[in-house]
């Protein structure tokens, strides 16, 4: 552990503080031509409206059970909806052993096999 004789030393910068030199020996003129008073902007721009940046047309009205002009939902002239036709989801499973039964009914029977 280093024990600090002067308490500041732990706050210190380690070795010299290096400060930049004006090499090329001109004086820094600050620009002050672009600075302008904030009051005389408000006062200049207070009437003006900047231009709308987003164009867009209102929402329409209606959707899946509210059938409004110019919403085109549905099929046909009068926007029918189709009618519900159920799917049968275990149609595979089905097919599967309608297959077994026709395979298993053309085997012939095993003969009995005792121990």
């Amino acid at each position: 552990k280093v024990w600090m004789v002067d308490p500041d030393a732990s706050f210190k910068p380690p070795g010299a503080i290096k400060r930049s030199l004006n090499k090329l020996g001109f004086a820094y003129v600050e620009h002050c031509d672009s600075a302008k008073d904030p009051k005389e902007v408000k006062e200049k721009y207070k009437d003006y409206i900047p231009p709308r940046q987003i164009y867009t047309n209102p929402t329409k009205k209606g959707g899946g059970g509210v059938l409004t002009t110019g919403v085109l939902f549905g099929w046909g002239e009068d926007r029918k909806f189709p009618d519900h036709v159920p799917d049968d989801f275990d149609s595979a499973k089905k097919q599967r052993l309608k297959e077994l039964e026709e395979h298993r009914s053309k085997l012939q029977e095993a003969p009995f096999k005792g121990i």
